[in-house]
């Protein structure tokens, strides 16, 4: 049966019943594959999407508890040529290395920043402590979250005042940002895991197909735990 969804801005028709779990029609029916199948428990956070404004894991959520709510995904937020300030911010501070948690970190800090413009460490900590990364980039993480709330900010003064930042700014931006990225040879894969995930099979962050698994992962460490 077909059932119509919003995904992104954009109607879609779907050949998927009210049963079948959001993240295999994102990824199997609509080929959006941001959201990764982690641990198909919810409690990874790899699959994470934003639904209604609401951060939900679309692993256990069915498509017909969806409705008519919209659906955003990390694919919605940026692209290649003009990426969000959270993927411009993870790729400035490589804050990844598989990238296979990174889907739900940023949306997670996306809801973060859309309620809390200038969030602490502590807030940040808080708001990702759900989601678990095995490669312990976790301090890059909350820079990449800090540098991308400082650009929003910045974004938001240029457009109150007439594409002019007031006196002092730049120096006060350059000390909220921190210690500079190291350069790395990985930018590239990592650029794909934080904007293009459609071509991630190919930067080797898994297939493009989501079945379910027989098995859990074991549990690796969230972001609170830094």
């Amino acid at each position: 049966m077909s059932t119509r969804i919003t995904v992104n801005g954009e109607f879609r028709l779907v050949d998927a019943g009210p049963d079948t779990p959001l993240l295999y029609v994102l990824r199997n029916d609509l080929g959006l594959n941001g959201p990764k199948f982690g641990c198909g428990l919810g409690q990874c956070g790899a699959c994470a999407a934003i639904v209604a404004g609401n951060l939900v894991r679309t692993c256990s959520t069915l498509l017909r508890d969806v409705g008519n709510d919209h659906v955003t995904t990390l694919e919605g937020l940026g692209s290649l040529e003009n990426p969000h300030a959270l993927q411009k911010a993870f790729i400035a501070e490589q804050a990844a290395q598989c990238g296979y948690c990174t889907n739900g970190i940023i949306m997670a800090a996306k809801i973060l920043l859309d309620r809390n413009r200038n969030p602490d460490d502590e807030e940040i900590k808080d708001a990702l402590a759900e989601h678990l990364c095995r490669c312990g980039v976790h301090n890059r993480v909350v820079r990449a979250v800090r540098r991308a709330a400082v650009e929003l900010a910045r974004r938001r003064i240029l457009c109150c005042h007439g594409g002019v930042l007031p006196r002092g700014w730049g120096s006060s931006l350059q000390r909220s940002r921190g210690r500079p990225a190291r350069r790395s040879a990985r930018r590239r894969p990592i650029y794909l895991s934080v904007c293009a995930t459609t071509v991630n099979s190919r930067a080797g962050y898994g297939s493009n197909r989501t079945t379910p698994s027989s098995s859990s992962p074991a549990r690796p460490n969230s972001v609170r735990a830094s």
